[in-house]
């Protein structure tokens, strides 16, 4: 097997792409650093031309906003999946990276939740301080997805307010922060059955909770509240 030596440590390894980066524009087809050499390397330039790298980043991004969306939407389970994955395997630097992260980017940051606050603004609101009250009390004061209790419960749009879900009893439900943050844009039956505190019964009561206020709006008629709660869950 042929050897390489790497052009910074100066250690020799066998001349693939298992010890060296692939380089089509090169001849030999893999660069002259070993892959430890290189990704320091790469890291070192990036630190010093940091506003020549963002832009470049920035163009591209621009320049193939449909090509990227495309490849998203088709390998997206792969793409959660592994998000997800080095998440649990590097919960510290996860954090440390979106702590700098929401650091250097405040104002795209105040942006975005200016856009999201006028999005929720302009969807119908007709949820009142009973109803969420009424809301709560049906699922025993948890959570509707995971079951926990003693937690802050969130109002969580069960269809997404980014796909125009009012803030209507039929389409609220109590989450935990947990939940709400995971569940976010996805369909409720594509998102819940993959989770691991997934239960055929909640979802039973979620679906019948829903049902039940979607034909309480329809029909302008208040059932009494003891009924709702004895179809709640015990």
């Amino acid at each position: 097997m042929m050897t390489k030596p790497c052009r910074r440590c100066k250690n020799t390894y066998p001349a693939t792409s298992e010890y060296f980066t692939i380089a089509k524009h090169v001849k030999s087809g893999i660069t002259s650093y070993c892959r430890e050499c290189e990704r320091v390397r790469k890291t070192e330039y990036r630190k010093l031309h940091i506003d020549q790298c963002r832009e470049i980043v920035r163009k591209y991004h621009n320049e193939h906003k449909q090509e990227r969306k495309d490849r998203y939407e088709k390998n997206k389970e792969k793409i959660l999946t592994q998000c997800k994955e080095y998440y649990n395997n590097n919960k510290r630097e996860a954090i440390s990276i979106r702590k700098q992260y929401k650091k250097l980017n405040k104002d795209k940051i105040s942006s975005y939740k200016r856009k999201y606050m006028n999005k929720i603004k302009s969807l119908p609101n007709t949820l009142s301080l009973v109803d969420w009250q009424y809301c709560q009390q049906f699922f025993n004061n948890r959570c509707a997805y995971c079951g926990k209790d003693n937690v802050r419960l969130e109002k969580e749009h069960f269809i997404p307010a980014s796909k125009n879900g009012p803030l209507s009893k039929s389409n609220i439900l109590p989450s935990c922060a947990q939940c709400n943050s995971s569940k976010q844009e996805t369909d409720f039956e594509e998102w819940y059955k993959k989770q691991t505190f997934y239960s055929h019964e909640r979802q039973f009561y979620i679906l019948l909770y829903l049902s039940l206020m979607k034909r309480e709006e329809s029909t302008n008629a208040k059932p009494p509240f003891k009924a709702l709660r004895e179809a709640g869950m015990q």
